[in-house]
């Protein structure tokens, strides 16, 4: 939050609203933005008017009551000739995942079934065979788990020692998750996450999982990016490939 050369900022919304004396509204484009397009992600404003976000990757500078932002990282800064090659992609996935497992204390990992969990789950055990997997399903007759059958096969693969955490839609707790992420969620992934982080802690004391988060937006595998791909097909002129897809 920053008005008339008054600046606060912290880690949560809610401090910022119980310590200042502003009254602060709801950001109406914001709530527009999330309503019609899902998208709560596309700049650094928050559903609080007034109140902002720090850009990833940014560094915010405060003096003589001006603030200016700096960016020390910019992901078209990072992009070179090697960023499609397979085996660069491969060597990096690599050393990130085993930079990761030094830790002194116990780490895990979390397995939906998914190309971008399985992937760290394999290596992950291929780096420590001890690594023990966790996943999270809903308990309910009605609801078959599809990817049920790529957690086993992986779990098979990797010869490792697995967690199945069952929960119940009831149990969600939407307020306490709001005041908690203090924005609104895209899915019920979120929630999810959130009740096996909490159950983990509590019962497996552990502090370190690792995920496949973010793997879509870098690998364009949301369903919309389809369209990205079938374009870079018909630039290469291969027309066979962008009819079989």
């Amino acid at each position: 939050f920053f008005k008339n050369s008054t600046l606060i900022f912290s880690s949560e919304i809610k401090f910022i609203t119980n310590i200042s004396s502003e009254k602060f509204y709801l950001n109406k484009n914001k709530a527009i933005d999330y309503i019609r397009y899902n998208n709560i992600f596309n700049d650094d404003s928050t559903l609080f008017k007034n109140i902002n976000q720090v850009s990833p990757g940014s560094i915010l500078y405060y003096n003589d009551d001006k603030l200016k932002k700096n960016y020390y990282y910019k992901i078209e800064d990072r992009i070179n000739k090697n960023s499609a090659n397979k085996n660069y992609i491969k060597k990096i996935i690599k050393n990130s995942i085993k930079l990761r497992l030094k830790a002194d204390v116990k780490v895990g990992t979390m397995l939906s079934g998914g190309i971008d969990s399985s992937v760290i789950q394999y290596l992950s055990s291929n780096f420590n065979p001890n690594i023990s997997a966790y996943n999270i399903s809903f308990k309910d007759n009605n609801i078959k788990d599809p990817e049920r059958e790529f957690i086993l096969e992986t779990i098979n693969d990797c010869n490792i020692d697995a967690n199945f955490l069952e929960i119940k839609f009831n149990t969600f707790k939407v307020n306490e998750m709001l005041k908690t992420i203090e924005m609104p969620f895209r899915s019920f992934t979120v929630p999810s996450q959130m009740m096996i982080f909490k159950t983990i802690k509590s019962n497996k004391k552990l502090k370190v999982l690792l995920s496949g988060e973010g793997a879509d937006e870098v690998f364009s595998g949301y369903n919309k990016d389809i369209f990205i791909f079938m374009i870079s097909l018909l630039k290469k002129y291969k027309f066979i490939s962008f009819f079989k897809q």
